[in-house]
């Protein structure tokens, strides 16, 4: 990414989290370069939100009904970045909560976990490195659902932030899981049974 402002919006069609019991998995590797400086340093951020077409931050989306993770907004030395969640809070829009920090200009895995709880309730959980970061909840009453990601980045300076290997799955329905467990469980018992 570029040291000055730029917005990136992506659709996708499925799973858009738009009913109970949907989950999304979306992984990627990542780096941020750090300054000192608080909220005036260029941040990163990675959301996702319900949106129509044009994809406009802030114009067709709603951050009421969104999750995400925000880097690099209130990092403390020049050799770390912060990390905190980005959760909708309904007509109050969404919020930032602080987590941690990261060494910075580093690769870092994050993996962030949305699910679909169903009234009007959904549950977003990150890990960073293979250690769970956070787990919250945020509002998904939006009958479009989760169904767009955006990768924005803010401020001015030599920051810059790198992705790679980004993946985006589903997470199978409980119904699902429950079919495929039943299954091997049953094959299993087949081998057993057909064994001398």
């Amino acid at each position: 990414m570029t040291a000055d402002a730029s917005d990136t919006i992506a659709p996708f069609t499925a799973p858009t989290l738009d009913h109970s019991s949907t989950g999304l998995d979306f992984s990627f590797d990542f780096f941020t370069e750090s300054a000192a400086g608080g909220n005036a340093n260029p941040y990163f951020s990675i959301v996702f939100a319900p949106a129509s077409a044009p994809w406009a931050s802030g114009s067709n989306d709603n951050y009421g009904n969104c999750f995400g993770v925000v880097m690099n907004r209130d990092s403390p030395t020049n050799s770390q970045a912060s990390i905190g969640a980005y959760v909708g809070l309904a007509s109050n829009g969404a919020v930032y909560y602080p987590e941690g920090f990261m060494a910075a200009g580093a690769w870092h895995h994050l993996l962030i976990a949305g699910s679909n709880i169903g009234n009007g309730q959904g549950t977003c959980t990150a890990w960073i490195d293979g250690t769970r970061l956070f787990q919250m909840g945020f509002y998904l009453s939006d009958p479009r659902g989760i169904n767009s990601v955006e990768i924005y980045k803010t401020g001015t300076g030599a920051n810059n932030a790198g992705f790679d290997d980004i993946f985006v799955g589903p997470v199978p329905e409980p119904a699902t899981i429950f079919g495929l467990t039943a299954g091997c469980l049953a094959l299993m018992k087949r081998r057993l049974r057909v064994r001398p």
